[in-house]
């Protein structure tokens, strides 16, 4: 079997809204059970708890450090919320067995692997879609959809 790969970022626009997500999440289990795609890797948008981040980043001052990894672990919560509102889909944190898989629903928390190998700046600047690109690209893939509610 040819491996059919597809990486997306869903945005927390999507994530907060239950009709939306419901049905980019259905759309893309039918892509697995009709056979499009082989393997099928969700990664979360930061969405409120990153904004929520974000603003207490401008009233308590956080380091560089503390704002970027509070605001990458924002987006591991809601995967895992993902999870347990889908259950076809496995939460993953380990990038070796992401990468391994030939097959399966997945959605990659990416806190742990991105703490690990630290080769991203510790910025706002990097955001959700920028560290999906990322992972894409670490894991030789071509496209990364992003999945976002865009105004007009």
């Amino acid at each position: 079997m040819v491996e059919n790969i597809i990486l997306a970022k869903i945005g927390g626009k999507i994530l907060n809204n239950k009709k939306s997500v419901d049905s980019v999440i259905s759309q893309f289990e039918n892509l697995y059970t009709k056979h499009y795609a082989t393997k099928i890797i969700l990664i979360p948008g930061g969405g409120v708890y990153a904004d929520f981040i974000r603003l207490l980043d401008k009233k308590l001052g956080f380091s560089v450090e503390q704002a970027h990894w509070m605001a990458i672990y924002a987006m591991n919560q809601n995967g895992i919320e993902l999870c347990e509102k889908y259950r076809d889909f496995s939460c993953e944190s380990d990038f070796s067995i992401i990468k391994a898989r030939s097959q399966g629903l997945y959605v990659f928390l990416p806190y742990n692997y991105l703490f690990e190998i630290d080769s991203l700046p510790h910025s706002w600047q990097v955001t959700s879609d920028s560290i999906a690109m990322f992972i894409a690209i670490k894991l030789g893939l071509n496209y990364c959809y992003l999945i976002k509610d865009v105004d007009g």
